[in-house]
């Protein structure tokens, strides 16, 4: 991978990253923290962000 395509991926990244927490934000506050019934790991927004924000981290190392 050349050093604009690490670039490229990571602005894109950052980029989605932050539409992602704008979605979220635009859910109401007391809906945020409401947990789903079901066998998956990812039960609620904090369960998605954090596994997201453990995978740009991995990226961002790389």
């Amino acid at each position: 991978m050349t050093t604009s395509e690490k670039e490229t991926l990571l602005l894109n990244s950052d980029k989605n990253f932050n539409r992602l927490l704008e979605i979220i934000e635009s859910v109401p506050s007391r809906k945020r923290g409401i947990a789903i019934e079901t066998q998956e790991r990812d039960k609620n927004f904090r369960d998605v962000v954090m596994h997201l924000y453990e995978w740009h981290a991995m990226l961002e190392r790389w």
